[in-house]
């Protein structure tokens, strides 16, 4: 109990930041704070990546620990003479998963409120929107953000092209349902939270590892993975360890449970000696875990690996429903996730 409390009050906190890809200072903030109390030293790197440091006994093979603080997100493509506001996905934020959803436009001045919009139902059948209900798809093309603004108001609150469109704050707050933590964005906050509650097992552990620890709080991973590449290319040691999201899904056979999921794909990326030791060690510790192939998505490691700058790629998870909308993660796999990684450090295996 203890500890699902600790995790639902980092959720509170964390999950509420906006953290669009690029304009991630809200939640930079929360983990140089988060991060300084257990770490030997926590600094920001040029690309924004937020990086704590635990000293090993030994300096010459660190391990990388990775989970992606960035949010999907809109970007203002273009704004309408009437105030409309034409949208692009920063990452993939699609209409379809979203809904007309509250919105907060970050504006260069302020935060400016609006509403991700489709147009009203009750119409004649010869409008567009009526296609929507059953002959054609919801496109990025077919929305837009309406504030009731002008297109000059908005140009003054510094809403022009380029500027970020996230969920409305009020609405990132979390909820529980039966064993489920739901909310926005746990792709990859949730994950971020998980390194967080690694950080202060060991230090409550007292616990030194055989070598030093970079925790790495990545940015720009949903446009690419910019910020683990270069945070790898800058840090010393190969080694990778991507905390993620396990979406579940039948063809991947992943459940919304406690086991935690071991990502074994895509491509066969990811490291099979250790994964297969993580596998072990899930069972050894009576809970399991669900050994995934997962050719939808990459993660830290997968990318960084491809870009030639680590030498081997682990991936362990939480289960994850409704990725990329309002998503549900199972509390008990996301703590027993923190669990396995936790004691894979302490045993040594990766």
């Amino acid at each position: 109990m203890k500890d699902r409390n600790r995790l639902f009050e980092l959720l509170e906190e964390i999950l509420v930041t906006h953290s669009p890809p690029g304009v991630e200072d809200e939640i930079d903030a929360v983990l140089l704070k988060w991060f300084k109390p257990y770490c030997d030293k926590v600094y920001q790197d040029e690309f924004g990546n937020v990086i704590g440091v635990m000293y090993g006994k030994k300096h010459d093979n660190p391990l990388r620990i990775m989970a992606h603080k960035d949010e999907i997100a809109l970007a203002v493509k273009r704004v309408l003479d009437n105030g409309h506001i034409m949208v692009d996905m920063a990452g993939a934020f699609y209409p379809w998963k979203m809904g007309e959803c509250p919105v907060d436009i970050i504006g260069r001045k302020e935060i400016v409120k609006g509403v991700l919009s489709i147009g009203s139902l009750h119409t004649s059948p010869t409008n567009i929107i009526r296609e929507f209900i059953d002959k054609k798809p919801l496109t990025i093309n077919d929305v837009y953000v309406n504030t009731t603004l002008t297109k000059k108001e908005l140009d003054e609150k510094g809403v022009y092209p380029g500027a970020r469109i996230v969920v409305a704050r009020e609405f990132k707050k979390p909820i529980i349902v039966n064993n489920s933590v739901c909310g926005y964005n746990q792709d990859d906050k949730t994950a971020v939270t998980i390194m967080q509650m690694v950080m202060e097992e060991l230090k409550r552990k007292k616990y030194t590892p055989a070598q030093d620890i970079y925790f790495v709080g990545t940015s720009m991973e949903e446009v690419g993975s910019q910020g683990a590449a270069f945070a790898s290319r800058n840090l010393p040691g190969s080694r990778t360890v991507a905390l993620e999201i396990g979406p579940v899904a039948e063809e991947y056979d992943i459940k919304l449970n406690h086991q935690p999921v071991i990502w074994y794909g895509p491509s066969g990326v990811y490291n099979k000696k250790v994964s297969d030791a993580f596998f072990d060690l899930a069972a050894n510790l009576g809970f399991g875990a669900q050994p995934a192939y997962i050719w939808g998505a990459g993660s830290d490691a997968s990318q960084t690996l491809l870009f030639g700058y680590c030498s081997m790629a682990v991936c362990i998870a939480f289960p994850c429903d409704n990725t990329h909308g309002y998503e549900m993660a199972d509390i008990r796999g996301i703590l027993n996730t923190k669990d396995l990684l936790v004691e894979a450090i302490i045993q040594n295996i990766i």
